[in-house]
């Protein structure tokens, strides 16, 4: 980590880290560490100098995390920076163009998988939307149901 990580957790305001940070490996392309504070014990993720594109896409994920968050949605709290987040919820760290972001550690496997090797049972179907169309079986993806989104 190079950004220390006293000052990615003062600017995450997660409070003074208790151990070393532990890395974690897989599901993000940002380095990711498991960090214990005062406040409790956090996924860390760093992302060094995003291009313009990844800050847009930051800032529309945050969007989406945050009204998910507000709505009840079960997920890893989200940490809100200390500072003023410069995209979504990721905080731009002093000196060398990283930004950083923390939820809530989740104790757990990633879906789709255990430690076990096993897969596991999704909570709930997924469900394509029906396209509208007469046509039996016609079904379209996600994105036809956003405005301007072909």
């Amino acid at each position: 980590m190079r950004a220390g990580i006293e000052g990615i957790c003062a600017a995450l305001g997660l409070g003074a880290p208790c151990d070393p940070p532990e890395p974690v490996a897989g599901g993000s392309s940002a380095e990711c560490w498991r960090v214990r504070t005062a406040r409790g014990r956090w996924l860390v993720k760093v992302v060094r100098t995003p291009a313009a594109w990844q800050l847009h896409e930051m800032r529309v994920s945050g969007r989406l995390e945050r009204a998910a968050y507000e709505a009840g949605v079960p997920m890893p709290a989200p940490a809100e920076p200390a500072r003023p987040a410069a995209a979504g919820y990721w905080a731009r760290l002093s000196g060398d163009g990283s930004y950083a972001r923390a939820s809530a550690w989740v104790y757990g496997s990633p879906p789709g998988g255990s430690a076990t090797g096993r897969p596991q049972r999704a909570a709930a179907p997924l469900r394509p939307r029906a396209c509208g169309s007469s046509r039996p079986g016609c079904r379209r993806s996600w994105t036809h149901s956003i405005p301007g989104v072909t």
